[in-house]
């Protein structure tokens, strides 16, 4: 009987040890860059989602590298846009991560990096265009020109119209970009062929999937599931009551030392 403590005992002792190995303190450090660009604001198409981005690609030895990352994202009526990403810990022997918080606010011209290891709010003068999309019907009539081809040189380029199609509830608008380019453009020995096809919801002014495939490049897939089209709570475009708001002005970086 004592021997059978004992033992569970040192696998309890265990389980804790890796539990504790797991929870360490995050480390890691993101460069933020100041927004460049004007934001365009999609007004009256609130939303929930689940954005996920996922890479496939080979290499010479037939190595497959593949990475998946999901990022939830929040829109309300007046285009505020929050995003929350995960951000792995630099500590090989760690599993935490971190998330990381932004928040689009687009009616105060105004971007916030928040920071959840010291409650830090860091503001960022946000520029906006002043032209406002909305939700717009789906264009039933028959496209004009559903397929074009034309040739820059050594590059050639078809644009297809795909048309419409329902997908994660919603009718998706398709089109495929596909660059042709022939021995030599690049240095290449044999004819490279990369692929871009876009699905985007004109209700919700939206990317809901795209697939770019090519030789360089592999696989990538951006998808967008989940989707939920009702109102999020006010309280995910605020800043939280115990958070201090901090002035950027330009790049700036975070670092997590994990002590």
């Amino acid at each position: 009987m004592n021997n059978h403590r004992c033992l569970s005992l040192s696998l309890l002792l265990s389980a804790l040890a890796v539990f504790a190995q797991d929870q360490r303190p995050f480390r890691g450090g993101v460069r933020i860059a100041a927004p460049r660009f004007p934001m365009q604001v999609v007004v009256g198409a609130p939303y929930s989602g689940d954005r996920v981005t996922e890479t496939d690609q080979s290499l010479a030895d037939g190595t497959h590298i593949r990475h998946s990352t999901t990022t939830k994202l929040y829109r309300d009526s007046a285009g505020r846009v929050r995003a929350e990403a995960p951000l792995r810990s630099s500590d090989p022997e760690s599993q935490s991560t971190l998330l990381m918080v932004h928040i689009s606010d687009p009616v105060a011209h105004v971007l916030y990096v928040l920071d959840p290891v010291n409650k830090v709010a860091h503001r960022q003068e946000l520029p906006v265009s002043e032209t406002l999309l909305r939700p717009r019907p789906i264009e039933t009539a028959e496209p004009a020109a559903p397929r074009t081809t034309h040739s820059t040189g050594k590059v050639e380029i078809i644009d297809e119209d795909l048309g419409t199609r329902s997908m994660e509830g919603l009718i998706v608008e398709g089109n495929r970009h596909t660059t042709i380019r022939a021995v030599g453009e690049m240095g290449n020995d044999h004819p490279m062929t990369e692929v871009d096809e876009r699905w985007s919801s004109p209700e919700l002014r939206l990317l809901v999937f795209q697939r770019r495939t090519g030789p360089q490049i592999g696989e990538q897939i951006d998808k967008l599931i989940n989707i939920v089209r009702n109102e999020p709570e006010a309280a995910l475009f605020q800043i939280p009551s115990d958070y201090t708001v901090m002035e950027e002005h330009g790049d700036f970086s975070l670092s997590w030392s994990g002590r």
